[in-house]
């Protein structure tokens, strides 16, 4: 074997070394970042579980914008990291990359699976200090099927990758997965770099999962960015409870439909909170004692229906005809009012006797009903009763009092 001949195999040795392995470059401190805050109370984790397949080949050391892709990934890892809220996730980083400087596995478990450890993550990712050799993702895709295993509960799978130098195989691969753990899993993608053909590939990937999302490492990078990654990923908002509909009134409608607070407890209502009047005189039916009469009546503040402006003289029965046309009206209502029967009520006030106040109720009341048979009202709908004093409407310690209980009151029945 000639000298020429070693020297040359040397060299080729040599060159399969560098570009199989090299080492990045050295960095004094990550970069300064300070992550967003979420609000507490506001998010509730949707994930339980996430698994990170970090590239670290060749393609990977090539640069983007200045800096080797394979650092930009270990920072948007960092800064992922550093955002999450603390909901004791399970999570794991694996990373993949065929090489003399990866060893002989083409993906490695560099963390985890276990609880989320902010401290232990950033130390796995410090422990990544070189790229080269080719892009095993569909290798490391179905490795991380052991990684996930044994979680329970939603996985969050991310991969962060260039994408480039890959056949369809990955896309293959991430299909398996979804059919293995089905709606548990959702595969998100970050792209370092923005080749076409690697954009393609990561949204393939994304969308086998069918709640995948992809992600370029560019948008993500600010404080801001990564927060909206994070909270896409792995949070959901948490729902407020809606405050209790109160029923201030306990009408049985709540105060945002109740037109008519206050209403007395008890008191029947309509559909908006309002009291009813079935009868249509103005009272209520909760106010109402004397329910059933016919519209038109002209009723007292209690609903009844009340011959307010015929009056007596004292001691006596007998209507005058001024009073005429105040009585004709409740004529012509009973004569609109067929079906209605009433019976003609008398009061009197507490002045005399029992006795006496008892047979002028008495009187006065026929003689309503009399006027009313002989203006053409059949005496078969008609009676009259007396009360004496005995069922005041007011008080008779007041003269006004006493006026309101003088009083001809008719009581519709059915």
């Amino acid at each position: 074997m000639s000298k020429k001949f070693l020297v040359s195999l040397l060299v080729l040795v040599v060159a399969g070394w560098v570009v199989g392995c090299q080492t990045m470059p050295a960095t004094s401190s990550a970069p300064a970042f300070t992550p967003q805050k979420f609000a507490e109370g506001q998010y509730a984790p949707k994930v339980d579980n996430f698994l990170v397949l970090l590239d670290r080949s060749q393609t990977m050391q090539g640069a983007h914008k200045g800096q080797a892709k394979v650092d930009i990934a270990k920072e948007v890892v960092r800064r992922m990291n550093h955002t999450l809220p603390s909901f004791n996730y399970t999570g794991g980083l694996r990373s993949f990359a065929k090489g003399s400087c990866c060893g002989d596995n083409q993906t490695d478990l560099l963390y985890g699976m276990g609880t989320h450890n902010t401290s232990g993550l950033d130390k796995a990712l410090m422990g990544i200090t070189s790229a080269g050799g080719n892009t095993p993702l569909a290798h490391a895709l179905s490795a991380s099927s052991a990684d996930m295993m044994d979680t329970k509960g939603p996985i969050a799978l991310i991969v962060v990758s260039d994408g480039e130098h890959q056949d369809n195989s990955p896309v293959m691969a991430a299909k398996v997965l979804k059919q293995k753990f089905g709606d548990r899993l959702c595969t998100t993608t970050v792209q370092v770099g923005n080749d076409p053909a690697g954009t393609a590939l990561l949204n393939q990937i994304a969308s086998s999962s069918n709640c995948g999302l992809s992600f370029n490492a560019d948008d993500i990078m600010s404080a801001a960015g990564m927060a909206n990654f994070v909270e896409q990923v792995f949070l959901g908002k948490v729902v407020p409870k809606a405050a209790p509909r109160m029923d201030s009134d306990g009408d049985g409608v709540y105060d945002d439909m109740d037109q008519c607070p206050n209403t007395p407890k008890g008191a029947p209502v309509d559909s908006v909170g309002c009291p009813l009047d079935s009868d249509g005189d103005g009272v209520f039916d909760y106010m109402d004692k004397c329910p059933n009469t016919p519209r038109g009546a002209q009723v007292d503040s209690r609903g009844c229906w009340v011959l307010a402006g015929v009056k007596f003289d004292t001691g006596k029965w007998d209507i005058k005809t001024q009073y005429y046309p105040m009585l004709n009206q409740v004529v012509a209502l009973l004569q609109k009012s067929k079906s209605i029967q009433v019976v003609v009520e008398g009061h009197t006030d507490s002045v005399g006797s029992a006795k006496f106040n008892q047979t002028l109720s008495e009187k006065r009341a026929k003689s309503v009903m009399n006027f009313l048979i002989s203006s053409g009202i059949a005496g078969s709908r008609l009676s009259s009763r007396g009360y004496g004093f005995s069922r005041p409407a007011a008080s008779n310690d007041t003269a006004a009092g006493r006026q309101l209980n003088r009083r001809v009151q008719l009581r519709p029945i059915k």
